[in-house]
């Protein structure tokens, strides 16, 4: 697991602490990736690790809160992806202003594997913001969870702008994990492998950005429009993600990884 993995990298060191890292591995064998494809169970082991995880989550919380003396209804939790990701300020608002009412979506940007473009999503927080995604979701963690889907802005208008949704990442590796991986996939297809051997990195890359160009507005173009054109920090990707020379892929340029030989 990656948290197991990295936990004690120095770059975590300021926060290690204060994570309580609650493994789901008590899963039914009917939700199993390779039943999927006879069932058509899409997001269904997924879903089954958020119950259960949400389960230990309550207990677990319950328990630290009790132990300090902070009351319940003081507590406020983001649920969503790892690649879901707020905006710091929307973070902050929520923090220190008590909102009329919960749950609160984040209306996220949404590029879809490179950062010059914006996807128009099935989950938009309104219909005058489709180029938005509306995870991840603030909640009071002991009466509801769950990542709204924008439904909250949607239905009452409570959501915050600003954020990303990381999702489509164009790397190779992480892209044949996903497939081989994820229940909305059928798992890992011979004919992926063999295009992957077929064609350089770089053209395979290529071929991934391609896949959803036809549902993307330049971020250039999308800059112009409200509320960007004001606030045009919304469509800058996240400040460690400004660093081009570790994410290059983001940028549409070939990861340097991809020309790596292994070591026998």
């Amino acid at each position: 697991l990656v948290w197991g993995r990295n936990k004690d990298r120095a770059r975590f060191a300021p926060f290690r602490d204060k994570v309580i890292h609650i493994v789901v591995d008590d899963l039914p064998d009917t939700l199993t990736i390779q039943q999927r494809a006879q069932d058509s169970i899409q997001w269904g082991y997924e879903h089954w690790q958020e119950k259960r995880g949400m389960e230990h989550v309550r207990e677990r919380l319950g328990r630290i809160l009790h132990e300090k003396g902070v009351r319940r209804n003081e507590t406020l939790a983001i649920f969503g992806d790892a690649d879901e990701v707020p905006h710091w300020r929307n973070v902050w608002l929520m923090r220190w202003c008590r909102p009329y009412a919960l749950p609160v979506d984040n209306a996220v940007w949404m590029p879809m594997g490179l950062l010059d473009r914006a996807f128009q999503s099935d989950h938009p927080v309104s219909s005058a913001l489709p180029y938005t995604f509306g995870n991840p979701t603030f909640h009071d963690p002991f009466v509801s969870h769950g990542r709204g889907y924008g439904a909250h802005g949607r239905e009452h208008g409570r959501f915050l702008i600003g954020g990303w949704h990381l999702t489509f990442n164009g790397y190779p590796p992480h892209f044949l994990a996903k497939a081989m991986t994820g229940t909305e996939y059928e798992g890992h297809e011979e004919q992926e492998r063999l295009r992957l051997l077929q064609k350089n990195a770089s053209a395979y890359c290529q071929a991934l950005f391609q896949v959803w160009e036809h549902g993307c507005v330049p971020v250039h173009i999308l800059k112009k429009i409200a509320p960007y054109d004001t606030h045009p920090s919304l469509l800058q990707p996240p400040r460690v993600m400004q660093e081009r020379d570790r994410y290059e892929m983001w940028y549409g340029v070939l990861d340097r990884r991809l020309d790596l030989v292994p070591s026998c």
